[in-house]
């Protein structure tokens, strides 16, 4: 019978002490070890036979294993109380190195984010890639938005967007590109021109357009039709490339244009509400890369 085992867990001094510290603070083998002045062998063995009973429940934490009180019913929680009072005196010396140790717990913390300031960055990059930075910051988004990534490509964008649009359309002229980003989920995909967009009058919130420019001759008809597609108040965010000088793009990679300057990337009915130029990757072999936020001039309100 269950009472008869923790009787029997119950019937020895350390696990009572354990149970003590256990029942006050979530504690590792090392930092049990060090509170209540006893062997590690000690330690874990009473441990398995309190895990053994259900009376303990234990965790992973990295390499480690952290161990605490279980959630106990009432006949147990009786015994316990009897129980307790008999060490009383000793769990008080208990407890009090347990806060020592978990005062160095908090110093060690400390002083390893203070030795690991200067290339914290690298160690977390290390641990954890980055890929979390994306999802993380696009989640700062409100829902529900319509999004469009206009010469969407593979469709890249439109995957990374998914999990925080309400509706998702990706445009591109190649059907071949649309093929490819089809893979990536299921989108609303359009074959489509940027001068002539598959998009109804004032369809979006927000529209992308993600180095997609430099591969258009004429920016008037392009910028017109983002006014067109955009509700009141919605904004569009172009990704491009800074003026620059390297003309074998021309004939190598098919650009229009050399880059841009602001000017070029605004027009009427669109305001500029944010223009910052990108910080340089060390390994990036292009031109120096601009963000421009537009936004379509909200409805007036009646006077």
């Amino acid at each position: 019978m269950k009472v008869f085992d923790v009787l029997s867990a119950l019937s020895e001094p350390v696990r009572v002490r354990l149970l003590g510290l256990l029942e006050v603070e979530e504690l590792g083998v090392k930092e049990l070890q060090e509170s209540l002045s006893l062997p590690q062998s000690t330690i874990s063995r009473h441990l398995k036979v309190l895990h053994g009973r259900g009376l303990v429940q234990k965790r992973s934490a990295g390499t480690s294993s952290l161990f605490r009180v279980t959630q106990w019913d009432a006949s147990t929680s009786s015994l316990w109380a009897s129980v307790r009072p008999e060490v009383e005196e000793i769990r008080a010396a208990d407890i009090a190195r347990m806060q020592t140790v978990l005062a160095l717990r908090r110093e060690d913390s400390e002083d390893f984010f203070g030795r690991h300031a200067s290339r914290w960055d690298a160690l977390r990059e290390d641990l954890f890639g980055r890929d979390f930075l994306v999802p993380t910051l696009l989640s700062l988004l409100p829902g529900g938005l319509v999004i469009a990534d206009l010469g969407c490509g593979t469709g890249e964008m439109l995957a990374r967007l998914a999990p925080v649009s309400g509706r998702l359309i990706g445009v591109d002229r190649e059907p071949a590109m649309l093929r490819e980003a089809r893979q990536r989920g299921d989108f609303d995909l359009r074959v489509g021109e940027l001068h002539d967009l598959p998009i109804e009058d004032a369809e979006l919130d927000l529209a992308l357009l993600v180095l997609v420019l430099h591969h258009v001759a004429e920016l008037p008809p392009v910028f017109a039709e983002l006014a067109r597609v955009l509700k009141p108040g919605g904004r569009v965010v172009i990704l491009e490339m800074v003026e620059h000088d390297r003309t074998g793009f021309r004939r190598t990679m098919g650009h229009k244009h050399l880059g841009f300057a602001l000017e070029s990337l605004s027009a009427p009915g669109l305001t500029v509400k944010r223009h910052q130029l990108l910080e340089r990757s060390d390994d990036a072999l292009g031109p120096g890369l601009q963000l421009v936020v537009l936004q379509r001039e909200p409805r007036r309100r009646p006077t």
